[in-house]
């Protein structure tokens, strides 16, 4: 089965937890994502070959 390719820049969204506002919290939970990274892990999931080319030019697998 031949390899799928993304290309993107991997984003990071930080919520403050417990419904508190960002200057009331001391804690975020870490969300990672991007069209490019869902895209990716959605079709790892399904049994693809797949890899993620990022701004850095590294190549995760």
């Amino acid at each position: 089965m031949p390899t799928v390719l993304t290309l993107g820049e991997m984003m990071l969204r930080l919520k403050p937890t417990n419904q508190q506002r960002i200057l009331q919290t001391s804690a975020f939970a870490a969300d990672y994502g991007g069209a490019e990274a869902n895209v990716a892990a959605s079709l790892a999931l399904l049994g693809d070959q797949v890899q993620y080319l990022d701004c850095n030019n590294k190549v995760t697998t």
